[in-house]
């Protein structure tokens, strides 16, 4: 099993999904891709990231996994496929996070690491 490491700023604020089987937060992190070739804006790639826990986390957690927010994510890739809304063939990367640690909290400078 192939493992990734992110870095990155949360794009999506994270939602709690609570199931008879799990309990997960999912959110959306930005990786910097550095300037375009022209120069022009920087250029980010998007990963959605699924959290798993034990217990059903607080509703807090939103806080803490909230946009603008940097991020290291490690866990595992999986990429799949979609019909976007423009009748479009799609792909998107999802990591299942194994850790995930707060590195700039944007209200108040901290550092939290979640591990299942």
């Amino acid at each position: 099993m192939e493992t990734i490491i992110i870095s990155g700023r949360i794009a999506i604020e994270a939602e709690i999904f609570k199931t008879e089987k799990s309990n997960f937060i999912s959110f959306s992190v930005a990786v910097d891709q550095g300037k375009k070739e022209n120069g022009d804006e920087k250029d980010a790639k998007f990963f959605k990231v699924i959290k798993f826990f034990k217990e059903v986390p607080s509703e807090e957690i939103k806080k803490v996994f909230s946009k603008g927010n940097i991020v290291t994510v490690q866990g595992t890739v999986t990429s799949s496929g979609y019909i976007d809304k423009q009748g479009n063939a799609a792909a998107s990367l999802e990591i299942k996070a194994e850790k995930a640690d707060l590195l700039h909290y944007h209200k108040v400078q901290a550092t939290e690491s979640t591990e299942a």
